[in-house]
């Protein structure tokens, strides 16, 4: 009997605090803290709730094809 191979781990994602009010905007997992998400070609962007700055996110979109 083979054994099987672990299943790949997501790649961390950092923390991100806002650099103004160090409010807690993304946690590695879920946004949170963040009033708009501005989903860029490249990246994305939130705005914190707390002072409404604009802070970059680690996160990206992709589009699949059905």
């Amino acid at each position: 009997m083979a054994a099987l191979a672990p299943a790949p781990q997501a790649e961390a994602r950092p923390e991100v605090r806002c650099p103004v009010c160090r409010s807690k905007l993304f946690d590695g997992e879920v946004i949170k803290g963040v009033s708009v998400i501005r989903v860029l070609p490249q990246a994305a962007e939130g705005k914190c709730k707390q002072c409404k700055g604009w802070v970059g996110l680690p996160v990206a979109y992709s589009a699949c094809d059905h």
